[in-house]
């Protein structure tokens, strides 16, 4: 069946507890009034909420062979999200973030480095393009360090190979220092980049959200939200 979106990212289960402030560390406990698990990851929220929406959806992603990968395939499985190009790896952990929230809202995360979350490749997304949908997100740009800057060019020049495809990108806090300058080579491939305020700037050096717009657009974003 032909889908509507496809997306690409991480697909995990998260636990959240709050609120828990700092003291936790002293005390070495702390009551919370709430502890939950939850599924999470930006691609696999963003596949639900579309599937949900009415769309028919795809996710690229990958899991390991374990308890945590049957419950997260499970759930999209639920939501009519198609896993048919949800990679299962033999060894491999699938991501568990422990999630503390402050009173004021802000998310803490503890993460596996070595689990899914961190784990996706040029080559796991490659393979798995050549009947992508018309429009396709790439979600948290920067959440894996396998999909590097050179990594992610190849893979939007792939995408958008086929005429009139669409790409919108969200993206993650850049991690090793990268600048406007030095994702300049994916913009002109993105036609809807979906950043936060703090994302924007960490990436721009410029503290304004709207100027932040405009200087993506300058170097070749179509639409920036």
């Amino acid at each position: 069946m032909k889908r509507d979106i496809t997306v690409i990212g991480a697909a995990i289960i998260d636990v959240l507890a709050g609120p828990v402030d700092e003291s936790v560390f002293e005390k070495g406990s702390q009551p919370v009034n709430s502890t939950r698990l939850a599924f999470g990851g930006d691609a696999l929220n963003e596949a639900v909420v579309l599937s949900q929406l009415g769309a028919k959806v795809e996710l690229i992603s990958k899991v390991g062979n374990d308890e945590a990968g049957k419950r997260v395939l499970d759930f999209l499985q639920e939501k009519q999200v198609d896993v048919t190009k949800v990679k299962i790896e033999e060894g491999l952990d699938t991501g568990i973030n422990i999630v503390l929230v402050t009173p004021e809202g802000e998310r803490m995360f503890l993460t596996n480095p070595n689990g899914s979350l961190r784990k996706l490749s040029e080559e796991d997304v490659m393979e798995q393009l050549d009947d992508a949908a018309d429009i396709v997100c790439m979600a948290s740009m920067f959440v894996s360090p396998l999909l590097d800057i050179p990594a992610m060019e190849r893979i939007f020049q792939k995408i958008k190979s086929k005429p009139g495809r669409i790409l919108v990108a969200d993206m993650t806090t850049a991690k090793n220092g990268e600048t406007l300058a030095d994702i300049a080579c994916l913009l002109k491939y993105i036609d809807y980049l979906i950043p936060n305020e703090t994302e924007a700037a960490r990436l721009t050096g410029e503290a304004d959200a709207y100027r932040n717009a405009e200087l993506f657009i300058e170097h070749g974003v179509s639409c920036v939200v």
